[in-house]
């Protein structure tokens, strides 16, 4: 597999999880910044996984990458838009 497949993929599949499933799925329990507070660290936690990661390396995941693409998805309601923020 390409880099570039590699990361499209991830894109995709770790958009519809957690925003299109997550988020979504907590923003009808509570508010939408409790959704995004909560799918933004899960998303950093998530990325622990990665070869090399380290606490701070998925902090910087959940603040420049987790609260990103949450919003964006929460301000244009389209997960291309994210999927597409995520590839890039």
């Amino acid at each position: 597999m390409t880099s570039i497949e590699t990361a499209l993929s991830a894109a995709i599949i770790e958009e519809l999880v957690f925003r299109g499933l997550m988020l979504q799925s907590i923003q009808k329990l509570w508010v939408s910044w409790i959704a995004l507070a909560v799918t933004s660290l899960t998303f950093g936690a998530f990325h622990l996984g990665n070869p090399g990661a380290t606490l701070w390396s998925a902090l910087a995941i959940t603040l420049e990458a987790g609260v990103l693409l949450g919003a964006a998805f929460l301000w244009r309601r389209n997960m291309w838009f994210a999927m597409g923020l995520h590839f890039a």
